[in-house]
């Protein structure tokens, strides 16, 4: 069974890191699993750039020529003593596909004059700033992780071993070796949150330009169409329900269902007309004798009527686009509006009648919240998790009556 790597490597740190070294087991058959190369060469060349494009080492041991592939590869620099004076030396670590051999020259795992050859072997083609530099603007040296330590499991090479690391109690106190793995930039705040998450700015950020849409968050649960309240209720009382983030354009702190009754406006439709499905201009008048309190109708409201004679159901939701007097008839205004809006079942108008105007105030929309971005949602009910309220949502998100 071999010595594991990191205590391979601190024999090489204390002896000879300025010549080759061999990793391999103390017992027969002799099996080679890595080996150490200086980064200078014994004629004062920095071999640095060789060691770090081959992909084999062929090396002639006791008299044999043996080519290993390489694994992997890492850079150690270290302080060596020698003659009473101290100096750096750094060397290049390769483990490499394990390899047996029938013996050691001298019984010696250092080999101090040794001709290596790396394969492919580059040192004729110009790879500073050419074609063939792979490496170009790369960083050669290892970033230390500063989280992600060494899990020494070499020890069970060869062997049943132990499933724990042989440095566990320094894993465990968090002080063992850093692995030579950089820090992922997918943790790292300043990266994050320009590309996923998002920063927060409001109007002073961009000198007065305030957000397109503005509102309040809350918590919510959306169900659709098809789901009875009864089953709902069941969900809220029994807390199996699951609630998400959404965004209200609501002006209070959480969405609401439109006041019912609706606000009746001071207008009411014209009783000498009806009102087809293909009319886009409705003939309004006022309401004679009514309060003063009774709301007026500007451009941009949403308005509806009663349906039919009775007049006590609501259906269609209308925008108003355009208002203005009728012409050649005294106190009668004609109405431009969007038909069935947001998507709302067409009225049952046809038959003349006098119908009540309503207007539908603090119209709110519901968005729903996926980290920074916002998604509309589809038809539906919708939960409130703080007030428990059911609200019903059209086809683009807004709160209606129903």
């Amino acid at each position: 069974m071999p010595i594991t790597s990191a205590q391979f490597l601190q024999i090489v740190d204390t002896t000879q890191p300025n010549s080759v070294n061999i990793w391999y087991s103390e017992e027969l058959p002799l099996t080679i699993y890595g080996l150490t190369i200086p980064a200078i060469d014994n004629n004062g060349n920095d071999s640095s750039q060789l060691l770090l494009s081959a992909q084999q080492i062929n090396i002639t041991i006791n008299g044999y020529n043996y080519t290993f592939v390489i694994q992997s590869r890492s850079s150690r620099t270290v302080q060596y003593e020698s003659g009473g004076e101290s100096y750096e030396v750094t060397y290049y670590f390769f483990e490499i596909t394990p390899i047996v051999i029938d013996s050691l020259a001298d019984d010696t795992s250092i080999l101090y004059s040794q001709i290596v050859v790396a394969i492919p072997d580059t040192t004729d083609t110009i790879f500073f700033g050419g074609d063939y530099d792979a490496l170009l603007n790369n960083v050669q040296d290892n970033r230390e992780s500063t989280n992600i330590m060494v899990a020494d499991r070499y020890e069970i090479r060869g062997g049943p071993g132990s499933l724990n690391p042989t440095n566990i109690d320094d894993l465990i106190t968090l002080t063992a070796q850093k692995a030579d793995i950089q820090d992922s930039n997918y943790s790292t705040t300043g990266w994050i949150n320009g590309r996923y998450e998002g920063t927060p700015t409001d109007s002073r950020t961009y000198g007065g330009l305030d957000s397109a849409i503005t509102g309040k968050t809350f918590e919510g649960s959306y169900f659709p169409s098809s789901i009875t309240t009864e089953a709902i209720n069941n969900q809220i009382s029994s807390s199996t329900i699951l609630y998400t983030d959404y965004l209200s354009t609501s002006q209070d702190d959480l969405p609401s269902q439109p006041p019912d009754p609706l606000p009746r406006t001071k207008y009411v439709v014209s009783a000498n007309e009806g009102i087809f499905d293909n009319n886009s201009r409705i003939v309004i008048e006022e309401f004679p004798f009514l309060p003063p309190n009774f709301p007026d109708i500007y451009v941009g409201d949403i308005i509806t009527m009663g349906n039919g004679n009775t007049g006590n159901t609501f259906t269609e939701y209308m925008r108003v686009d355009n208002i203005q007097p009728l012409l050649f008839s005294s106190g009668f205004i004609e109405l431009t509006v969007t038909r069935r809006w947001n998507g709302s079942p067409f009225g049952l108008f046809s038959i003349p009648s006098s119908r009540a105007i309503y207007k539908i105030p603090n119209l709110t929309k519901i968005y729903q919240l996926n980290g920074n971005k916002i998604q509309g949602i589809s038809r539906g009910r919708l939960v409130v998790k703080e007030s428990s309220e059911i609200l019903a949502v059209d086809g683009l998100g807004q709160v209606v009556v129903v």
